[in-house]
């Protein structure tokens, strides 16, 4: 759903049920349901920064997977030179599990940290997409070291123009 409060404000919010079967499985089978919400504000004609709220939760016949993740995040676009336009959006997630993981005695818990960087160039247009390259570092944290990561991300895609 989305609203236009004006004509520089967009508010969205998406809601998401999944029901989640597993056919050799099924102590994974569940459900998974999210809440995002989002806003965005142009600041000029050619810039804006977005702020995100979300939190999601999955459950399975395994409480030591059943997990809730809390998210929040901002970010900032800027149309630059020759169509192109680049977006940096920092974010954090905190993921809470809801049982004792056995093998390690604790409940687990899981700090992300993720930052993207988008650039699209609006100039190249090809049946109405633009390609998209985003950039995504990830850090998440761990109370139980085998989770724990860093990762680097390079995604090549296009997106649609309206």
């Amino acid at each position: 759903m989305t609203h236009y409060p004006s004509s520089r404000t967009r508010l969205h919010t998406s809601l998401e049920h999944q029901w989640v079967r597993h056919n050799e499985a099924s102590s994974l089978d569940g459900t998974r349901t999210s809440w995002l919400g989002s806003g965005q504000f142009a600041l000029t004609p050619s810039s804006g920064v977005i702020g995100l709220l979300g939190v999601s939760r999955e459950s399975t016949a395994l409480d030591m997977l059943s997990n809730t993740v809390y998210r929040g995040g901002v970010g900032y676009y800027r149309e630059l030179f020759g169509g192109l336009t680049a977006l940096v959006q920092p974010e954090y997630l905190h993921a809470r599990y809801d049982d004792v993981t056995p093998a390690f005695g604790v409940e687990r818990r899981d700090d992300l940290w993720r930052t993207r960087l988008r650039l699209t160039n609006r100039r190249w247009v090809f049946r109405g997409f633009s390609p998209e390259l985003t950039l995504i570092r990830s850090s998440r944290r761990s109370n139980i070291d085998l989770y724990s990561y860093d990762r680097n991300q390079v995604q090549l895609g296009v997106s649609k123009l309206y």
